[in-house]
This record gives C-alpha cells, structure tokens and sequence, in this order.
C-alpha cells in the first residue's frame, strides 16, 4: 500500500489503481437493507474511476471551485458515497463538509454557515434524512440543494480520468476534509482535517511498540474490517479513508438503509469473510447481553473487536471479551486514534476496559479529584510527526482532551494502564458547589436492567438534588405510553420496583450528597429519546434540555 504516510490521498488512489488495479479496497452490500443478496466488490481501479466521476460531477454541477476550497455540504444515507465525495471534493479543488443527521436543523445550519458553505448535497435515495435537508435548506436561506447520482451510479460508469498534479509538499496544509465536533455540550463546531493530518494519523498506526509489548493496530491494519460507525463519521473516515489507503485494509460497508445494531454486525459475518469489527459503545452492550451473538462472530472467524466513544459496563465488556479479543481505544475527531498497546502474551479478557498508551502520545494525566486523571497531550518534537491534534490545535504546546481516566491499580507497570472514566464536561456541580461524575452509576442502571432499561442520565447540574432520566427499552417505552392514569403510574412503580435494587446500591456507594429519589425519576416518553451524538452516546446537555419542564415541577 502507501509506502510513505507523506502521499496525497488523490494520487495514492490514483497510484493503487495503476500500480494494483484488482487489489480489493471495499465490499458493498447489494442490497440497502440487507445482506441476503450479497456484495459487490470495489477494487481500486473502480474506485479511482468512480472518484474521477465524482470530481467530474462536481465540477459540472457547481462550476470550478477556483483557489480557496469552497465547502459543500452532504447529507445522505450510511453508503459509500461519503468516501467517494472527500477523494472526489479533493480532486475538484472542494472539501466536502459532513453533519450529522442527529442534529437539529439549527445545529447545522450553524455549522454550515461557520465554514460558509456553498451548497448542500443529498441523496438521490429518498429517506429520512430528505426532510432534514428541506429543513435546513429553509432556514440556512439562499443556498443550493443538488442530488447526488446513486453511489452505483459512479461506480457503473466509465470516466475520463480527472487530473490532479499536486505534490505533498505543495498541498500537506491543504483541507482534506470537514467533520465537526460531537456537540455534547453545545452546538458542534467544524473540524478541518488537513493533509498533514491524516498523514500524522497513518504515521501512528506503524509505531514501533515498546520492547516486550504488541500494538492493538496490528489486529486490523491489512485486514478485512466491518465498522458501525457512521459514514460521516471520524470513526468510519479512519478505517474508511485512512486505514485503507494506507495500510491496505479492506473495508466491508454496512447497507445503506438499515439499522446499525449489533445483530445486523452479526449478520454481516454470515455473508462474507470479516476478520475485525469497530463498533459503539451501544453495540458492546447488546453483543454482551446476548453472547449468542458473539459466539456465531466466533464461529464465522472473527478475531477482535474494537470499541471507542464511550465506557461499557464491566459485566457486559468482560463477558464478550471472554469470547473474543475486545480492546478498546481513546480519541476524538481532533485527535484521531491512540495507538494502545498492551504486554505481549496470551490473551487477558480482564483487561478489554484498560487502555496502555504509547508513549509517543505524550500524554500526561493530570489528578482532577481523587482518582479521576485528565488527559493532557503534551507536544513532542515536531519532526516526529505523529501528533495529529497539532495540526488541528497548531498554536498550542498542550491538548487539553477534556477526556477523564482511572489508573488500573496493580503491580508497578513500564507503561501505566487506565481506565475511561467520562468527559470532564459529564461532572455535575450541585448547587452547593459539590461535584459528582454519573457515569459509572448510569452504565451499572444499564447493564444491570437491560432488559427494562435502554438510557439512563443522572443530572445535578445547579441543582439542590440528583435527577434520574430513564429511556426505556422501545418495547416497554410503547407499552407504558399506551396507557394512561392511574395504570401508567402503577406500571412506572413496578417498573421502579424492578431497578430499585441497583438504585440503592448505587446510593450507599454514593458521596452523602448523592441519592437518587424515586420521587425524581423521570421516564421519557416513547417519541421523545433522549437527544444522542453521531456515536449514539447521549448529548447530556442537549438530553435534559428536552425533560428539563417536568424535572422542574419534581422540585
């Protein structure tokens, strides 16, 4: 694959389909909602000839993009289209913006107009998603909508090739890529992706680990990968983008139109050869409540996954990890992908939960209270290059990842393992000015009632006592809204009953000042969700804005 990180995404396309025309780069689903009808392959040489299609699409539909990268924005279904349309953006003399479709209409147009977007894409496929671009076309005012042909189209047709004769060294400052923030805290914020980010990115995945240690890359880089994350998404673009072009991992894409869950993972393996996964904190949880699933992963020849964005419950991380390897890793769309290592030797399910950094991440963990570390990225010397946050962050020494751990204690380490613990963004300040981190206490309401339970989110923020938010299982959530009176409220009470044991435990665990009331329970409503970021983790601010007038009348 690219032998030098230091190579254009453009011309390493071009140069694969020259150089290994047959080379396999993807697998797509036939069909949109399924895997019944199989895959199509995409080699690099279809691949090339449909990004030059892209860039000639482009180029007809929105003119010349003239010296200054003009952003256009895309909103469309999970498919291969996002992959084509960054190469294809690049090639043209564009960068493609992608939003998330979780997000209110406001939300991006907010985003759209802070990296002045130009015109917005959508999917010839209709779907959810076509009344979100409705709607933000309207309120963004006078801006373009244009249909994208389907991604077959591209990849059926016959292009002349397109052409693009820039060298890293002209171009390394140039955008690939705008992502944004997840927006847990606020509105999301645009991220630029450079050139020189992404080869900061492919330089980390072949760091030497230390001596008597193995890189958890190693599992993936060249393999045949399936990921959950969704195709706007970082999480996706890296295995999608990054991995591919640079390590040669092949990338097996979910259908367009179905659900990311655990079992449609699942059925990808009954379809195709699979040799990793790179899922959600969410999918985790299901794979371990039904560990069924994870046996037929097993079955099929499946031999890692990989898990980011979030913390899953011990019970349901060890269970899955006792079957197959599961590690987990640190990042964010600034920053990209830690590398983790771990000691070499046979497989420790105990530590799926644990992350041991390379030390070229030059983190530094700083004590933010008892126990709860923050991570800090502290700059190497520049001409490593394997900081990606410093070309997105470049005026600063330190990074400030607003990530919070636990050290593992144990026996003294080389190299230090921790634990995710939540985003410092997560702590609540009560209104007496004491503080309390609810994460390890939702996750456990969780995983102990999955059966009852889908979310939980446990607010004090400003106020004199704790809040519990509780997203039921859609089947429940249903049932429950159907019914009114006094036959809800018994149902919500038994339902209460049901968790209650977890609750009171979670109390005598708790510092004084925290105790979950069942006079402060509030179910949300079965077309009301809790509001969720592009990983499906809950946007806790965003989350209690939408209950915040019935949590007022429980004070």
């Amino acid at each position: 694959m690219a032998k030098s990180p230091y190579r254009l995404i453009p011309n390493i396309v071009d140069q694969l389909a020259q150089n290994e025309p047959d080379k396999l780069y993807a697998e797509l689903p036939i069909s949109f909602t399924d895997f019944t009808s199989g895959f199509r392959p995409v080699t690099y040489a279809a691949l090339a000839n449909a990004v030059n299609g892209v860039a000639w699409w482009l180029t007809e539909t929105l003119g010349p993009a003239g010296a200054n990268f003009p952003t256009v924005a895309y909103v469309g279904p999970n498919d291969m289209c996002h992959n084509l349309l960054i190469i294809g953006a690049v090639k043209a003399g564009y960068k493609m913006l992608f939003t998330s479709p979780r997000y209110s209409s406001e939300a991006q147009v907010r985003l759209m107009k802070a990296v002045d977007c130009k015109a917005i894409l959508t999917s010839s496929i209709i779907t959810p998603m076509s009344e979100i671009v409705k709607q933000v076309a309207e309120k963004h005012g006078d801006i373009p909508v244009y249909q994208v042909p389907m991604t077959t189209h591209f990849l059926d047709g016959e292009y002349q090739h397109f052409p693009y004769t820039k060298s890293f060294e002209e171009a390394h400052d140039e955008p690939l890529v705008v992502l944004h923030t997840s927006g847990t805290t606020g509105f999301p914020k645009p991220v630029i992706w450079t050139h020189d980010w992404a080869a900061s990115f492919a330089l980390q995945r072949y760091l030497e680990p230390p001596e008597g240690y193995e890189s958890f890359d190693s599992l993936i880089l060249g393999t045949r990968v399936f990921s959950l994350f969704p195709q706007f998404h970082a999480g996706h673009l890296f295995m999608g983008i990054l991995f591919a072009l640079y390590s040669g991992t092949t990338v097996i894409m979910p259908p367009a139109l179905a659900s990311p869950t655990a079992e449609l993972a699942v059925a990808a393996s009954e379809h195709t050869k699979i040799d990793a996964y790179t899922l959600v904190p969410p999918h985790i949880e299901q794979l371990g409540a039904n560990l069924a699933m994870v046996d037929t992963l097993v079955k099929n020849g499946v031999n890692a996954i990989f898990w980011a964005g979030g913390p899953v419950s011990q019970h349901n991380a060890e269970a899955v990890a006792s079957l197959i390897t599961l590690f987990n890793t640190s990042g964010s769309t600034e920053m990209g992908m830690w590398p983790v290592i771990r000691k070499s030797g046979p497989w420790n399910p105990t530590i799926c939960r644990e992350m041991c950094f390379h030390p070229q991440n030059n983190l530094d963990f700083r004590e933010q209270s008892e126990g709860i570390y923050s991570a800090i990225v502290v700059k190497n010397d520049p001409e490593t290059g394997v900081q990606p946050v410093f070309h997105y962050a470049k005026e600063v020494n330190e990074y400030d990842t607003g990530d919070l751990y636990t050290p593992v204690p144990g026996p003294g380490n080389d190299h230090r393992r921790w634990r995710y613990y939540g985003r410092s963004d997560d702590m609540q300040v009560f209104a007496s000015g004491l503080k309390w981190h609810p994460t390890v206490a939702e996750r456990r309401i969780v995983s102990e009632n999955s059966g009852l339970v889908q979310e939980a989110l446990l607010d004090g923020f400003k106020r004199t006592d704790i809040v519990l938010l509780l997203e039921l299982v859609p089947s429940l959530a249903t049932e429950l809204s159907a019914m009114s009176g006094q036959g809800q409220v018994d149902k919500k009470e038994r339902i209460l009953d049901e968790i209650w044991p977890t609750i009171s435990e979670i109390n005598l665990s708790s510092p004084s000042w925290v105790e979950i009331d069942r006079k402060r329970v509030v179910f949300c409503e079965a077309g009301k969700p809790l509001a969720r970021t592009a990983k499906g983790t809950v946007q806790r601010r965003q989350a209690v804005a939408l209950y915040e007038s019935q949590i007022q009348e429980m004070f």
